[in-house]
This record gives C-alpha cells, structure tokens and sequence, in this order.
C-alpha cells in the first residue's frame, strides 16, 4: 500500500453484513497431482487447504484437490517445480506450462 492516510469518517458496517467463508460447493475443478518419490514426503508435511485427498501411486504420491479457480493453488504449484506434475485438468497443465517459459525467459536475460 502507499500513500496511507488516515481519515476523519467513520466505517458503519450494515445491519445485515456478515462475513463467510465460500461454499465448498463453490469448488467445481478437480486437480489430480503427482508428485515424485523424492517430494511426496514434504507435500505431505505441507497439504493445501483446497486438498481432498492424497494416495500412493506407482509414480510417486497422488493428491486430488478442489478449487473454484486456477489462481486458488498456481503459487503452490509452481512452489514445488519439476517434482510436481498435474494430471488435470488440462486445462492448468497449460497455465503452468506457460508460467514456467515466461519463467525461463526471465532468467536467460
């Protein structure tokens, strides 16, 4: 934030506000991961909150998540590298493909 000040008026909160959390229900996308052996240990120790499910798989560990978006779990995704790979939906395998060139070309400049 820049350029902070602080105001005379007064916040009046309405009579009927309330604060929530979304629906679970909100989360349609279903995010199928596979992490490597090496990782699965430590996506274990650090779950995501949009995570439903994690099973073992020939490859290494499977979690299933739900999101309402891709935003919801791109910075954690990202944060685990090559060691992750999303199964689906195809849709986030395009997204991150294309943050990892952008990525790239950041650090060939």
């Amino acid at each position: 934030m820049e350029d902070v000040k602080i105001l005379d008026k007064t916040f009046i909160r309405p009579a009927d506000f309330k604060i929530q959390r979304r629906k679970e229900n909100d989360r349609t996308i279903t995010v199928k991961a596979l992490f490597d052996y090496e990782t699965a240990r430590w996506a274990l120790e650090s779950p995501s909150y949009f995570q439903v499910s994690r099973e073992p798989h020939p490859d290494g560990l499977l979690i299933t998540l739900t999101i309402s978006q891709p935003g919801d779990i791109l910075n954690w995704l990202l944060g685990w590298g090559s060691h992750v790979r999303v199964l689906e939906p195809e849709s986030l395998r395009e997204i991150l493909a294309r943050e990892a060139e952008l990525t790239l070309q950041n650090h060939r400049k």
